[in-house]
């Protein structure tokens, strides 16, 4: 950038020079020549540098998106296994609550069993949502 820089105010001198030298009134042909160059080579400057930022903020957007897509997957690939857990510990609930040949007292205990173990699987997967929002809030 600085070469780029360098270059630049030095075409413009050697352009303004040599504008300023055909005119009659050297001095400030000169001065409004270099005043000008210097001015169109700012603004060209900062257009460049307002261009690059955009197309940094671009890339940016573009790699987060892909971050995030793959962070929803393994979100999902996770909760998908805990829900397949919960499902079957509801089927075996259900199983254990209407069986006949069970005393009250065991269906008792491994009803509350099973609503125990549904209830971790559920806060499990109450966690691995909240991680994967907050990784993904942290790409924002």
């Amino acid at each position: 950038m600085k070469n780029v820089l360098a270059i630049l105010l030095a075409l413009i001198l050697t352009t303004s020079v040599c504008s300023a030298a055909t005119k009659t009134t050297a001095g400030t042909s000169l001065k409004n020549a270099i005043k000008q160059d210097v001015e169109a080579a700012k603004s060209a400057i900062k257009s460049d540098v307002e261009k690059a930022n955009k197309e940094k903020q671009a890339q940016n957007k573009a790699a987060n998106k892909e971050k995030k897509a793959k962070l929803k997957e393994q979100r999902d690939s996770q909760i998908s296994t805990v829900d397949n857990q919960i499902n079957e510990k509801k089927q075996q609930l259900n199983t254990v609550k209407k069986s006949t040949t069970m005393t009250q007292t065991e269906k008792t205990i491994k009803t509350r069993a099973y609503e125990r173990q549904i209830e971790a699987l559920e806060a499990k997967k109450a966690r691995i949502d909240e991680a994967y929002k907050k990784s993904i809030e942290a790409l924002n």
